[in-house]
């Protein structure tokens, strides 16, 4: 299970509702949003290991702190409202700015809206999806190695990229993003029902 620390950074959490995120309690911490709680299920899930918050950035578009850190993944991962779009309609904004920015030198992936929303009403047809931004890519889907059960965040949801070469024998491909457990992460998260 994924163990909770405080920030790094010394910017202040969100005390109060702000008009378009609901701060949310979940497993000890408090979230900025239901959104990045929702995630924060779906990665339990799947027994992802995830640090909220876990360290703040000085870039020269503003400070920044990523949603969440992903050790065994090496990546971090931030999630913005379903339409969230940072190479069309919010290019120009503070936080498409930023995640840019951060993206130059850091793996971070961009989540548009809950788990449930990323499977294009459960066709899993993702080419009609956004689904999670690589720096200017898209089509960035949850996964998993089809020969350790691995799961991480891959082009195209192609499982067989999730471990390095080395440590699991198998095609670049091997799509699993409609893995049954990823399916079942993606209900539980959007079920939970928080304090």
């Amino acid at each position: 299970m994924s163990r909770i620390i405080q920030p790094k950074s010394d910017i202040p959490q969100v005390g109060k509702y702000n008009g378009f995120s609901i701060p949310t309690f979940y497993r000890a911490q408090t979230f900025r949003s239901r959104l990045e709680a929702r995630w924060a299920v779906f990665m339990d899930v799947l027994d992802v290991r995830w640090y909220y918050e876990y360290e703040g950035f000085e870039l020269e578009s503003g400070r920044y702190v990523p949603d969440f850190w992903l050790p065994d993944l090496n990546r971090w991962l931030e999630i913005k409202p379903l339409g969230f779009d940072p190479w069309g309609k919010d290019a120009g904004s503070r936080d498409a700015k930023r995640c840019s920015e951060f993206q130059e030198t850091h793996r971070l992936v961009i989540f548009a809206g809950s788990p449930d929303e990323q499977d294009s009403g459960h066709d899993w047809n993702w080419y009609e999806n956004p689904s999670g931004y690589v720096a200017g890519d898209h089509h960035y889907l949850w996964c998993k190695c089809p020969m350790c059960g691995r799961f991480g965040i891959e082009f195209d949801g192609r499982g067989g990229r999730v471990c390095p070469q080395e440590r699991c024998e198998t095609d670049d491909k091997s799509y699993s993003f409609d893995d049954p457990i990823i399916k079942e992460a993606t209900g539980h998260s959007v079920t939970w029902r928080f304090q």
